[in-house]
C-alpha cells in the first residue's frame, strides 16, 4: 500500500527549476518569496549596465561600487562582479567572505585584474590578505570612508547601541572575511 504524503511534506519538495534545486514552500507556491540567487544575480547585471553606461555617476553610484574583472584560474574564462571599494591613490580594497564566496582564491598568490572605477578601466594587481589585523585595519577604514556601506553585507561593521564601531568584536569578525587590495597600474 502506497503512504499518502502529509501536507508538509507535499509543501517541501525539491523540484529543478532553471537547472537549479529548489525547495517550494507555500509562500513560494503564491508567489510571495523571490529566490536570494536570482535576485543578487538581477541586482548585480544592472548595476554592472549602469557602471559600464555614461551613467556610472548616477546619484555618486561608481564612488562606492566598482566592477571587478579576473581570469578563473581553473577555466580560464573572464568574470566581472560589481563590489563595494574604497581607493586610496593607487590602492583599491575590498572585502569578501571566506567561506561563502569563492571568487577571492582566484586572486590567491596575486592575480592581474581590470577595475572599472569612476568610468575608467584601470588594469591592477590583486592580492588576498586574510591576517585579522589586515582585514580588521581594512575593514575600519572601509567604514571610516563609508559608514553608509558598512552596514550591509560582508562591508558590516559591528556597531555599539550609540551607532559607533564595536572595535572590540572586529577581530572575532575579521577571520570570517577576506580584504582583496589591488594595486592599480597606469592605464
Amino acid at each position: 500500500m502506497k503512504k499518502r504524503r502529509t501536507n508538509a511534506a507535499r509543501d517541501l519538495f525539491a523540484v529543478k527549476q532553471e537547472g537549479r534545486m529548489m525547495t517550494v514552500t507555500p509562500q513560494r507556491q503564491a508567489g510571495l518569496q523571490i529566490d536570494k540567487g536570482l535576485a543578487r544575480q538581477l541586482f548585480n547585471r544592472i548595476v554592472s549596465l549602469v557602471l559600464r553606461s555614461p551613467l556610472h555617476g548616477l546619484a555618486g553610484l561608481s564612488r562606492v561600487a566598482m566592477l571587478l574583472t579576473y581570469t578563473g584560474v581553473r577555466s580560464g574564462r573572464r568574470y566581472t562582479l560589481p563590489l563595494a571599494y574604497i581607493r586610496a591613490g593607487d590602492t583599491v580594497i575590498t572585502f569578501a567572505l571566506f567561506t561563502n564566496t569563492v571568487w577571492w582564491k582566484n586572486l590567491r598568490g596575486g592575480a592581474p585584474v581590470t577595475l572599472r572605477l569612476e568610468g575608467q578601466d584601470w588594469p591592477g594587481m590583486a592580492t588576498v590578505i586574510t591576517d585579522p589585523e589586515a582585514v580588521t585595519a581594512g575593514l575600519l577604514a572601509f567604514h571610516a570612508a563609508n559608514p553608509a556601506m558598512s552596514s550591509r553585507g560582508y562591508y558590516a561593521v559591528p556597531r555599539l547601541p550609540d551607532g559607533s564601531v564595536d572595535v572590540a568584536a572586529l577581530p572575532v569578525l575579521a577571520p570570517s572575511r577576506v580584504m582583496v587590495q589591488i594595486q592599480l597600474r597606469p592605464a
